[in-house]
């Protein structure tokens, strides 16, 4: 069904990318403005929520209910199949790794936060 190894890869991927640019844009907003946990800490916040959003958001444009509105109001012609679903989910599914991933850095950072103060 799933190949579960590839989809954490490809999340991690993503992740990777993603936390190097939150470091190097807290580093350089907290040099400015103080505080770089607090940037951080904020930044992999809102991050982890629009991934988990963006997660949700892919597997469910892609099911069998929205196909069949789509088709209610001839917005879409294109008929539903499972194979479609699938691959939705697939993609779907790393976005939501990637938001765990970015929410366990959150957890992180503020326990750093808090033993460092």
């Amino acid at each position: 069904m799933y190949d579960l190894r590839v989809l954490i890869m490809r999340a991690l991927k993503i992740y990777a990318l993603l936390a190097v640019i939150s470091l190097l844009t807290s580093l350089f907003l907290g040099s400015f403005f103080g505080g770089v946990f607090n940037f951080l800490g904020n930044l992999t916040i809102i991050e982890s929520a629009v991934f988990f959003i963006i997660g949700g958001f892919r597997s469910i444009f892609h099911s069998a209910s929205t196909y069949s509105l789509g088709k209610l109001l001839k917005i879409s012609s294109k008929d539903w199949s499972i194979e479609e679903l699938r691959k939705a989910e697939q993609s779907g599914l790393v976005y939501i790794f990637v938001a765990i991933a970015f929410l366990l850095e959150t957890f992180a950072i503020a326990f750093i936060h808090t033993r460092i103060t």
